[in-house]
């Protein structure tokens, strides 16, 4: 089979050719890109990315494809049957044959090690499930490890959505932000988003969310600009950035939205009584404490190594 891919020496003529107009795309070698949640938003991510030469990543998702998933997948009737972490690593690799792609086939919510391990390393997450409790765990992960993330999420029948940025230490954590939403905005009209296949006993019970391929796209879309101008930060790319790091966007006239096709920037702030970033403070000056302790422990006349161990088992 042919190679498509560009080579180093060759990428200004190869496949990422016409990327290269825009910004240089050895700026993201070796960028790792961990996504979690496969379904309509999660896979066009996958698929912008690596058009864009992300060529690492991560895909996380416990369901296979079927055929309700069609009308709105990048995946298509060919895939049926199959998880989706195999299917849409295909796509990237039909665009990109040099990528990695890791797969895991679980549901790490309910697995907080397992969370935490295709979190770490990670030089961005994108959150992409279907419900709060998941969008939480990641939140709380990604700060404790210290790791930027882009949320996003569509509401009822697609008629709107969220896109946010999350940098730990630099901006307001997902905790903060869906906090302070809830309380300026109210809560969206109708239920945000469907319901999560993790949350039911009985496959038979779950009722997908209806909604256009087109509006979840946009949502999608938006969300992979914001990681891909996220990973380019700190590099030469002339690319300008977002104006802030949460943006409301609406598809059709409904709720907040004075129009079809309504972007909203909104400026965001810590909020003091967020129990995430609270947590994660508290765990950080314990640790730093205990940093502290071993060091006055080792500078000490009596330290061995197994003075060392006992102090911390103590822990």
């Amino acid at each position: 089979m042919r190679n498509l891919n560009n080579s180093t020496a060759g990428q200004k003529t190869g496949v990422f050719s016409r990327v290269e107009g825009i910004f240089e795309t050895r700026a993201l070698a070796g960028k790792l890109v961990t996504i979690i949640g496969l379904g309509t938003g999660g896979a066009i991510c996958a698929d912008q990315l690596a058009r864009c030469a992300v060529d690492r990543f991560r895909l996380v998702d416990f369901d296979r494809l079927e055929i309700h998933n069609i009308a709105r997948h990048t995946c298509g009737c060919s895939d049926i049957g199959r998880f989706k972490t195999e299917a849409v690593a295909d796509r990237i690799r039909n665009v990109n044959q040099q990528a990695k792609v890791e797969t895991f086939k679980e549901d790490v919510v309910k697995k907080p090690d397992l969370l935490e391990k295709v979190i770490s390393g990670s030089s961005l997450v994108l959150a992409c499930t279907d419900n709060n409790r998941s969008r939480y765990a990641i939140n709380e992960t990604c700060l404790r490890l210290n790791v930027p993330a882009v949320y996003a999420g569509a509401y009822e029948r697609a008629f709107g959505g969220f896109v946010m940025r999350v940098v730990p230490g630099k901006t307001p954590c997902y905790d903060c932000v869906y906090g302070a939403l809830q309380q300026s905005l109210g809560a969206a009209p109708h239920k945000p988003g469907p319901i999560a296949y993790s949350e039911l006993e009985d496959a038979s019970e779950f009722k997908a969310e209806p909604g256009l391929c087109v509006d979840v796209h946009m949502i999608a879309l938006i969300q992979s600009k914001m990681a891909l101008l996220t990973l380019l930060r700190g590099t030469d790319s002339k690319l300008e950035d977002f104006p802030a790091d949460f943006l409301l966007w609406g598809n059709r006239k409904e709720w907040i939205f004075p129009e079809p096709l309504y972007c909203k920037f909104a400026k965001t702030s810590f909020r003091k009584d967020c129990p995430t970033c609270e947590a994660t403070r508290l765990r950080g000056e314990e640790l730093a404490k205990a940093s502290e302790e071993a060091r006055k422990i080792i500078a000490s006349a009596e330290y061995d190594p197994g003075i060392l161990k006992d102090h911390q088992d103590q822990k």
